[in-house]
């Protein structure tokens, strides 16, 4: 998580990352990945919140992911800077 850059990261806590895709020579799975990072477990989302992929190591990391999915001003704020990312790379 440590290579990411910041401006593209999110921190929810010491445990729970959200990355977002940026411009760069290689492909993304999708724009943004909430990441359980003790357990490696990590849900891939479209700017509009749909799951695109999701993988669970741990109950713990299936847990911490949906505390950040069920939290409505939280994801408000994940997909908007989402689209702010999208609406750059295009320009």
């Amino acid at each position: 998580m440590n290579c990411h850059p910041n401006e593209y990261k999110i921190e929810i806590n010491s445990d729970t990352v959200v990355l977002f895709a940026y411009p760069n020579p290689g492909d993304w799975a999708g724009p943004i990945f909430i990441i359980h990072v003790p357990s490696v477990s990590e849900i891939v989302l479209d700017t509009e919140g749909n799951i695109r992929f999701e993988h669970y190591e741990s109950s713990e990391g299936r847990s911490a992911i949906e505390d950040v999915l069920n939290k409505p001003e939280l994801m408000a704020s994940i997909l908007e800077r989402a689209k702010e990312i999208e609406e750059e790379i295009q320009r």
